[in-house]
């Protein structure tokens, strides 16, 4: 069996953070319809989907990584949830929204190289 790089593993890790975050997104979409409709079922439906995708991945996603290392990249749903906001629900990022940013991007970059 190939054992895949560390750079593709640290992606894909990644993408297990953003599945996590559309589930963030499906349940904000959910809270804009009206309480049981169609559409709010649709929305928990797929929100739980994603997260359900989500643990599965991220428990594949442990046999990579130590815990400690894993943990740390999920703070990168922050970033995600933040961006989505902006873009699909018209929020204003704050300047306390780029310093909570600049402080999650510094500490990931400080575990991933400090890892080396």
């Amino acid at each position: 069996m190939k054992v895949r790089s560390k750079q593709l593993n640290l992606v894909l890790l990644h993408v297990a953070i953003l599945i996590f975050t559309f589930s963030v997104v499906f349940v904000k979409y959910a809270a804009l319809t009206d309480f049981f409709s169609f559409k709010f079922f649709l929305f928990y439906s797929l929100a739980l989907f994603c997260l359900g995708v989500y643990a599965i991945f991220w428990q594949q996603m442990l046999r990579h990584f130590k815990l400690s290392f894993a943990y740390i990249n999920r703070a990168a749903a922050m970033l995600w949830t933040v961006l989505f906001g902006i873009l699909l629900f018209g929020e204003k990022l704050s300047i306390t929204h780029i310093i909570g940013i600049v402080l999650i991007i510094g500490g990931i970059v400080i575990t991933v190289t400090g890892d080396e």
